[in-house]
């Protein structure tokens, strides 16, 4: 079944493998988390958001970070507002520094999709400020850098 719902996925028939992903993951619990997220990508690309939101939050428990997740899903949506409340919810309430600059690149990532340059390099800025002193500062500047230089172009 997987093989059939892989060809409609590659022939361009994405909401027939939808369907067959959907009863493997009702047949085998142990595909379930896989099939899934598969699933919300599937939905999601296609529009249905109900859908989408349904196997997101049917696997959120086994994520390691469920609202980070959950903000991504709500991208995914373009529902960047959902998202960016999520995240910037979660950036206040962490004590993490590498969960806390994770953090800020999504929330920098969603405000690239929403089109707000200047959100972008505020969250960009926040994560290199989050980083100092961490193993992960020049990562932070590069891109930082990297986002000022495509900006500049």
């Amino acid at each position: 079944m997987k093989k059939k719902a892989m060809a409609f996925e590659r022939g361009g028939e994405p909401l027939k493998a939808a369907q067959i992903y959907e009863q493997i993951a009702l047949d085998d619990a142990s595909s379930r988390k896989v099939l899934a997220i598969r699933l919300v990508k599937i939905y999601a690309s296609e529009g249905q958001k109900d859908n989408a939101l349904k196997w997101a939050k049917s696997v959120i428990e086994d994520h390691p970070d469920p609202q980070a997740y959950m903000a991504g899903v709500y991208a995914m949506l373009g529902e960047c507002s959902k998202a960016i409340n999520i995240l910037e919810k979660e950036i206040a309430k962490t004590k993490d520094p590498d969960r806390t600059l994770t953090l800020y690149w999504q929330l920098a990532n969603v405000h690239e999709q929403n089109n707000d340059p200047e959100k972008t390099e505020k969250a960009l800025s926040a994560a290199v400020f989050a980083a100092k002193g961490t193993r992960l500062e020049a990562t932070a500047q590069r891109q930082l850098d990297r986002f000022r230089n495509k900006k500049a172009e």
